[in-house]
């Protein structure tokens, strides 16, 4: 894990010339897409198999048009070296190597065509190898969403770069601190040339020109362990002893340890972005190469755990069964929601129709549930397959397809006069999704989600194998952030994991309750001749003083 400008791609590209040169090691490198892999054949691979010159031993055609020099791959004396782009699946297939590099992994995305994360995809491709490498660096993005930061703190081994001080030779790694830290980087703000760094040992400053001088002798350790390693390589235990090396090491290393930037340079990057949300978290990616932690307003999914209570759906008050769906490549979610008086709601179950949602018989499924639990409306999101939406829900007045529409002030749905203006249009046009204020929805299920107090607008779980630590980790999938945009401050709803189907499908069930225009059944008990008197005697002196206009 790692900060912008700090030669990783300069390493890998070394390793793989070792690899084939030494070795004689099949090996692949995967970057986020295609069009990231031809750039860095062309701008990296290609100069550095020209300019190293002993990879001419065992790459002879590298100045040539030849089916062994590609774009694709390059073919060494003894192994060979794939390319690829890391968003299609069939990408990670026919592969044997003994060695995968990815480059900038949090540019992947976290499913590749529904089929896995691309780490798990890469894992198999050398799991034949005799001595088997995977090896992924990126600059960080977002917490939770972060592939290289899971990664990270999954590692047995977790190294930071400590150096020495100059003044009182202490081991310690660099940090950026703060004003009132006892280490980190000191400054005034009015010279950033000011920049020194404060020994956490000795309470000492030094500069970057002293930093130089002594930074060939820091080592890689781990502060948690006392794992380090020394100058030939070899890991040792916190007393120097030799250890075996562990079966997964992570490092980090950020902008400061680079001889390539100065210091002052870091603190006007910090000066500039400080005060402004985007330029900070840029700041905090790919300058201190850690990842974001978005602040926002949220819930925490374990409490949602402790909400689950048995309930049948024969023991509810009156109620409208509704469902929300959501539709992947690769399955087909559904919540089937109960709502009583005043939105009172009991989720009744989360059902996940696995299969693609190109096929019939995945729709057929979804039809089944529907059928059988007898739901009153249903919503579709039509946001992905959406022929396929269309398809399921014409000639339906109970199945509605939707398109979730961002925007703080749009409303769960419409208007009831603007939805019949856009309905005549669409008897000419044809079908066409209800439009879903899915701000709003987002907002409303999770201030309900939020609420402990039981009645108006409270969501029941249900004690369910659906309802789990995935389910309830979906719901609180995305968080309300303020951001400031040209000038304003607005909010926007950010997801912060990479699945959020359960908050989409239960957004998409409010809408269909509302959708139904679904009242609770009233009292209709026989009126006291008495009362049913006085209102006679009201009702014929309202028609008095406010006569009839027609």
């Amino acid at each position: 894990m790692k900060s912008a400008r700090v030669g990783y791609t300069k390493i890998i590209l070394a390793a793989m010339m070792y690899f084939a040169h030494h070795k004689r090691r099949n090996q692949v490198i995967w970057q986020p897409v295609d069009d990231d892999a031809d750039e860095f054949v062309k701008t990296e691979l290609d100069t550095g198999l020209r300019d190293v010159e002993i990879m001419h031993e065992v790459f002879p055609w590298r100045d040539q048009k030849h089916r062994n020099n590609t774009l694709r791959q390059k073919v060494f004396l003894g192994s060979t070296l794939h390319v690829r782009g890391g968003r299609a699946a069939k990408n990670y297939r026919r592969l044997s190597v003994d060695v995968a590099y990815f480059d900038e992994l949090d540019g992947f995305d976290t499913n590749v065509e529904g089929e896995g994360d691309p780490l798990t995809l890469g894992g198999k491709r050398v799991e034949g190898a005799t001595f088997p490498k995977l090896i992924g660096g990126s600059t960080p993005r977002l917490a939770d969403l972060s592939m290289i930061d899971q990664r990270h703190r999954q590692a047995e081994e977790r190294m930071l770069f400590h150096v020495h001080c100059p003044h009182c030779d202490h081991a310690q790694y660099l940090v950026w601190g703060g004003p009132s830290e006892p280490r980190g980087f000191k400054f005034d703000k009015e010279n950033p040339d000011s920049a020194a760094y404060l020994c956490e040992e000795c309470g000492s400053l030094f500069t970057q020109a002293d930093y130089l001088r002594i930074y060939q002798r820091g080592f890689y350790r781990n502060p948690d362990t006392g794992t380090w390693i020394d100058p030939a390589g070899l890991f040792r235990t916190a007393d120097g002893k030799v250890r075996h090396p562990p079966r997964s090491v992570a490092f980090h290393i950020w902008t400061a340890y680079s001889p390539m930037t100065s210091w002052a340079q870091i603190v006007r990057e910090f000066l500039f972005a400080y005060q402004d949300h985007e330029r900070f978290r840029a700041f905090v990616n790919t300058t201190l190469g850690e990842p974001w932690e978005e602040q926002g307003e949220g819930i925490e999914p374990t409490s949602l755990l402790l909400r689950r209570e048995n309930y049948d759906l024969d023991d509810l008050p009156p109620h409208n069964l509704v469902a929300g769906v959501d539709v992947q490549k690769n399955r087909i979610e559904a919540s089937i929601v109960a709502f009583g008086a005043e939105e009172e709601a009991w989720l009744i179950e989360h059902v996940i129709c696995d299969g693609e949602s190109t096929e019939p018989a995945v729709w057929a499924e979804l039809d089944e549930l529907l059928t059988d639990y007898q739901v009153s409306r249903v919503v579709v999101d039509s946001g992905y397959n959406t022929s396929m939406v269309y398809e399921f829900c014409k000639g339906s007045a109970w199945r509605i397809p939707g398109k979730g529409q961002s925007g703080a002030g749009r409303p769960l749905i419409e208007d009831p006069l603007k939805r019949r203006a856009r309905l005549r249009n669409r008897r000419r046009k044809g079908l066409s999704p209800e439009p879903i204020g899915v701000d709003q929805g987002k907002a409303l299920v999770h201030s309900r989600l939020r609420s402990v107090r039981v009645g108006p607008g409270y969501i029941h779980l249900p004690d369910h194998p659906s309802v789990d630590d995935e389910y309830v980790a979906q719901l609180g999938a995305e968080k309300l952030m303020t951001r400031r945009r040209q000038g304003r401050l607005l909010q926007e709803w950010v997801q912060i994991r990479p699945r959020n189907e359960a908050l989409d499908c239960m957004v998409y069930a409010l809408a269909a309750h509302r959708f139904s225009n679904w009242e609770p059944p009233v009292d209709v008990s026989p009126i006291p001749p008495k009362v049913r008197a006085e209102m006679q005697e009201r009702n014929q002196t309202r028609t008095q003083r406010r006569p009839l206009i027609r």
